[in-house]
């Protein structure tokens, strides 16, 4: 089985259904086609998951740690005591929230972090980091709908564009859309640098293409 993929029409094409003439191009809009070798039929939607995993040093389906890795860390009670004390009396403050915000992300009081972080995007929603933390956060919450407008967000700055591509397909493949997860890291694999990574990426490609194609599903 040899399977190409033509990003404009998001469509993917079995190499023996093309004419010999034309096998790099897509037969309904001419475009090249894209190739990422040959693999093995997957046989279930959690050897998909099982294909991430496998190809990732930190396996961040299984045990994902978001953006930001978690290094628990000795906080300043006092510290922590002021920030609440400056909230109480200007609950808008950036620097108290953000303190507090990074802290319950630390500490996994999620839900807290959230709320936080949900205030700083109101006082200032033009910083690109407070939405990788509300990423990371509702993704830990299992809010993968809100996940993915934060990570859409990003995906339009410039900053970090492959890896919020890749975490994009991590979320899709969480929601079993996998043609959107396949679409999410075909684009992380065109945007990111040559060496390990882009190898990596086209190990998870080559799974999903063979189980999108095997279970007929089409992009929405």
């Amino acid at each position: 089985m040899a399977l190409k993929y033509c990003v404009k029409c998001q469509v993917i094409i079995d190499d023996e259904a093309l004419n010999s003439q034309t096998k790099t191009l897509c037969p309904t809009c001419k475009e090249g086609l894209m190739y990422f070798g040959r693999e093995d039929v997957v046989l279930s939607t959690q050897e998909v998951l099982d294909a991430y995993d496998d190809t990732h040093l930190y396996n961040p389906v299984q045990d994902y740690q978001g953006i930001h890795k978690q290094v628990p860390k000795q906080m300043d009670p006092v510290a922590l005591l002021e920030c609440e004390d400056i909230l109480a009396n200007e609950p808008m403050h950036q620097g108290a929230l953000l303190f507090l915000g990074k802290h319950c992300y630390s500490e996994r009081a999620f839900e807290r972090s959230k709320l936080l972080f949900e205030s700083l995007v109101k006082i200032d929603p033009g910083t690109d980091l407070y939405y990788r933390y509300l990423a990371d956060i509702t993704y830990h919450l299992g809010n993968y709908k809100a996940c993915l407008i934060h990570l859409q967000y990003l995906s339009k700055q410039s900053v970090l564009k492959s890896q919020t591509q890749e975490k994009q397909g991590i979320v899709y493949l969480k929601m079993s859309q996998y043609k959107k997860s396949l679409d999410a890291f075909i684009l992380a694999h065109q945007q990111a640098e040559e060496g390990q990574r882009k190898d990596f990426l086209i190990k998870v490609i080559q799974s999903l293409m063979v189980y999108c194609n095997e279970n007929n599903e089409r992009i929405k």
